[in-house]
């Protein structure tokens, strides 16, 4: 259940007791059942005396456990919130001579952003991909395609996230020609569902810098916030959802708004354990975090 009361989990407790009780009542009966039978064989063959034999107790206490909560409830309503997984190599893949497991993160030009939604946030994966063409002195004014479908206000963010990658990139690498003589195809998966809202910024900013410059985003990152056109990072809201998607997510670094930091502050603590969460003012600090 992911409602923001309990009236859902209250109504998938019942349906436990009920199956417990019922299971309980069937057991019973059946005990009930195997002793009058037992009775009336004693009478029939009265050597040798059946009653020796016990009929087995009926247990008094059901344990129900992650193992066997699916013959209680059913099946999960709602999958794994993520469709990439962070891994580590198989020993083979290890490096005999080093001990230490390189931990991977994301494929380049992928990143994990954080959406609010009804339900209780959820992760929204941005990716992005290129594809080589002929150089050109202008280069593309915008990301040559876009889907997922991305309201208008997402779009924007989209050019602006663009518009300030393109600076970026220029700006750590005064050389770097990849705007100029690549096409780039922006997509936001779950394509039936329609997503808006200025909060992924960032997010797509780090993807599009991250397939220009082929280096993959850290392990276990989620972030959220939105960009302007000169690298601010602005404040967004449901912060509590989002940093909850994170944990399903199995993130371990959240990246917020600095203007966020009171919201994340006054967030339960058990929602904040396992989370380190850094805030943001600028686009750079975002960079040198996970890139």
């Amino acid at each position: 259940s992911r409602e923001s009361g309990v009236r859902s989990l209250e109504k998938l407790l019942e349906k436990i007791a009920r199956k417990i009780a019922f299971r309980r009542a069937s057991e019973m009966d059946a005990n009930k059942h195997s002793n009058m039978d037992v009775a009336c064989f004693e009478q029939l063959f009265p050597y040798p005396p059946i009653s020796t034999f016990e009929v087995a107790p009926v247990p008094k206490i059901h344990h129900v456990t992650v193992d066997n909560l699916e013959e209680y409830v059913g099946k999960p309503l709602y999958q794994q919130d993520t469709i990439y997984q962070n891994a580590t190599p198989s020993d083979d893949e290890a490096d005999s001579s080093n001990t230490t497991k390189v931990v991977k993160g994301f494929p380049v030009g992928v990143v994990m952003g954080l959406a609010w939604s009804p339900l209780g946030g959820s992760p929204i994966f941005i990716e992005t991909a290129c594809i080589p063409v002929a150089y050109s002195e202008r280069g593309s004014d915008s990301v040559n395609v876009i889907t997922g479908q991305l309201g208008s206000v997402m779009k924007e963010s989209v050019n602006i996230a663009y518009t300030f990658a393109k600076q970026f990139v220029s700006s750590i690498d005064r050389e770097s020609k990849f705007f100029n003589s690549h096409q780039l195809h922006l997509h936001v998966p779950e394509g039936a569902v329609s997503k808006d809202g200025p909060s992924a910024g960032i997010a797509m900013t780090t993807s599009l810098i991250s397939i220009a410059t082929n280096k993959s985003v850290k392990p276990n990152v989620a972030m959220t916030g939105e960009i302007s056109l000169t690298g601010k990072v602005l404040p967004v809201g449901g912060i509590k959802e989002k940093v909850l998607a994170a944990k399903r997510a199995g993130a371990v670094t959240v990246l917020l708004p600095a203007a966020n930091k009171r919201d994340f502050d006054e967030l339960p603590e058990y929602v904040k354990v396992g989370i380190e969460a850094y805030f943001m003012t600028e686009y750079k600090q975002v960079y040198d975090l996970v890139l």
